[in-house]
């Protein structure tokens, strides 16, 4: 009794941290690019009861739509504002944290490591401050339930449940952004198609799993592939796809999934997507422009707006090293399930030395460096802390962490076309694998080095224990800091945002003058949040924010045209965003804009903005 109520103490204790710290965190940041006035006005525009696409232009699929329809149902019809989107994404985040604790606890069957792994993912995660109402809390999210699923498939009693939720999940994040749904389908398909029982000549079927993991970073990288930081994320995913499946295919154990049982993620997928789809087809969304958006749209994404991502030195140092060690041991596997002794030491002490690393580093986590620095050595690494060091251990355990890191690996690729936000989203479900990888080399330091072992085994776990909660402390010293030295930004439904006066004052003077000088307005990189808080509606309901490409040249003159018809117009600039799209060759031009350039003059500057009114008014 004593230790469930302790680690329901545990749980509940770091849920209840997790929350706090994340709405600290979030409620004390606005963007100035401004994603999530972005989402939410394409949401209040979708609950309304325009046409989803048709009339309200997005760049994402229809079930971040739904699912929100759901929530602001379920809640009496509240209107979608900053505060309740930013609620929702707190959910989110926080929810994605202790699914991967889930999975650490189910690799580990340790709690301490299992809230490691919570933590560690909730600070990589940090992103989720800056674009708040942005679909990638619920790809997250989503993404981490599959992962807790795929650690509970191979030991699972009753598979078909599992199976089910795996296709549902997979459907939903095809329909929330395709290439994330894509990626996880191709890790599951790959895990399938190689563990399950085929029966007969079927059993070749395994090698379209193999092949289909290596080509990935091929065929999505294919037209970047001159870019040198394109070509290095090939390889380097390719090299660590190659660990695993060399890795997998030196168990010699018989593949334990039953074939009839695969076919539920078939049906969930379609059950789901059909729901979800169907659904906004009643609301009028035309069976064109679901296509159109969903499956089409996303192809010319990385032809138009690409940034790409930093690799180190040692990361290619790293990902021979590792290379070598799991070849090595996949060569051994294959003659003995025993690893010889070398072999395990070598892969300890390289598992040590990351988590050495971390320890000493982990106050980088939380921010831009950190969440670089993990891509380019986790990836590298993977297949490193996959190797299976225990013999004697049930087949399901080494089975469940390759299930996990099969579905780990492609997400990577999620990173791409633009490394921002995406880096964390990308490589959080690494994490779960990294912690159990660490804490099965603990169970193996006594029988390497003794009582020693033992004691440097005790001695990891407190270690990993404190730098954890120094981290959580850490983010949670941040959020209280910054909360205590800034105001309510005191704007309808953003009264929750906190921020200081350099921040505070632009926000609400531009919001002010947008109410007092205008009927319509608009923004040249799709600054939303002015409309929202003002009340001042965009032209049409097709916003976008790099509206001069993702727009046709019909969309943009129907915005032209409804601005030249209206008397009392405004157009706000942030001029640091200018920089960026130049700075990136992205090219800003068309009729939109050529009109916008000739009919407004500037009124005022204000910092970073530009306030522009028609120039004959």
């Amino acid at each position: 009794m004593s230790q469930r109520f302790a680690r329901i103490a545990l749980w509940s204790g770091l849920g209840s941290a997790l929350l706090v710290t994340g709405y600290l965190l979030l409620n004390t940041t606005f963007m100035g690019y401004d994603d999530e006035g972005f989402v939410l006005i394409s949401l209040r525009n979708y609950l309304s009861g325009l046409r989803l696409y048709d009339d309200v232009f997005s760049q994402y699929g229809p079930w971040p739509y739904v699912y929100h329809q759901i929530l602001t149902t379920l809640g009496g019809g509240a209107p979608l504002t900053h505060n309740l989107g930013r609620a929702i994404t707190l959910f989110h985040w926080v929810t994605t944290a202790l699914l991967c604790g889930g999975i650490g606890w189910r690799l580990t069957r340790s709690h301490t490591a299992a809230a490691a792994a919570a933590i560690i993912v909730f600070g990589l995660t940090w992103q989720m401050t800056s674009e708040p109402s942005h679909p990638g809390s619920l790809i997250s999210m989503l993404v981490a339930a599959a992962g807790l699923l795929m650690a509970v498939l191979p030991g699972a009693k009753k598979p078909v449940p599992v199976y089910a939720g795996l296709g549902a999940i997979t459907a939903l994040l095809v329909l929330t952004k395709i290439n994330v749904g894509l990626l996880l389908a191709a890790g599951l398909g790959c895990f399938v198609l190689r563990h399950v029982a085929w029966p007969g000549r079927w059993r070749h079927l395994a090698w379209l799993g193999t092949a289909g993991l290596l080509a990935l970073p091929w065929v999505l990288l294919g037209q970047q592939l001159h870019l040198g930081w394109a070509m290095t994320f090939a390889v380097q995913f390719t090299l660590c796809a190659a660990g695993l499946l060399w890795l997998d295919g030196a168990r010699a154990t018989a593949r334990p999934l039953d074939v009839r049982t695969w076919g539920a993620a078939v049906l969930a997928a379609g059950l789901a997507g059909g729901a979800v789809c169907g659904w906004v087809m009643l609301r009028g969304t035309t069976l064109t422009a679901l296509v159109q958006t969903v499956l089409i749209n996303p192809v010319r994404m990385p032809g138009k707006f690409i940034v790409g991502m930093a690799w180190y030195p040692e990361s290619t140092v790293l990902a021979v090293a590792g290379s070598l060690l799991v070849l090595k041991a996949g060569w051994e596997l294959r003659r003995d399930p025993r690893l010889p002794l070398l072999t395990v030491r070598l892969i300890a002490a390289l598992r040590l030395v990351i988590f050495v690393s971390f320890v000493l580093h982990v106050h980088e986590w939380p921010s831009y460096s950190g969440v670089f620095h993990f891509m380019a050595y986790c990836l590298p690494l993977l297949p490193v802390f996959v190797v299976p060091l225990e013999s004697g251990r049930p087949a399901t355990e080494p089975l469940a962490r390759w299930g996990v890191a099969s579905i780990a690996l492609p997400q990577v690729l999620h990173a791409f076309p633009v490394a921002g936000s995406q880096l964390g989203w990308a490589t959080f479900l690494c994490v779960p694998v990294l912690v159990a990888g660490t804490w099965e080399t603990g169970r193996v330091l006594p029988s390497l080095l003794g009582a020693s072992g033992r004691r440097l085994a005790q001695a990891g776990g407190v270690v990993l224990a404190v730098a954890s909660c120094f981290l959580l402390g850490l983010l949670a010293q941040t959020g209280w800091e910054r909360y205590t030295t800034s105001r309510s930004l005191d704007l309808p439904g953003a009264t929750d945002i906190r921020l200081n006066g350099a921040a505070r004052e632009p926000l609400r003077l531009l919001t002010l003058n947008a109410s007092i000088h205008a009927d319509l307005l608009v923004s040249r990189q799709g600054l939303y949040s002015y409309n929202l808080w003002s009340g001042v509606p965009t032209p049409t309901a097709q916003n976008a924010t790099h509206w001069f490409w993702l727009l046709n040249e019909a969309q943009q003159r129907e915005i032209i045209a409804r601005l030249a018809a209206t008397p009392r117009t405004a157009f706000i600039i942030s001029h640091s965003i200018d920089q960026f799209l130049a700075d990136h060759r992205i090219p800003v031009t068309g009729p939109m804009q050529d009109y916008l350039a000739g009919h407004y003059r500037e009124l005022f500057r204000l910092g970073d903005f530009s306030f522009m009114v028609p120039t004959e008014s």
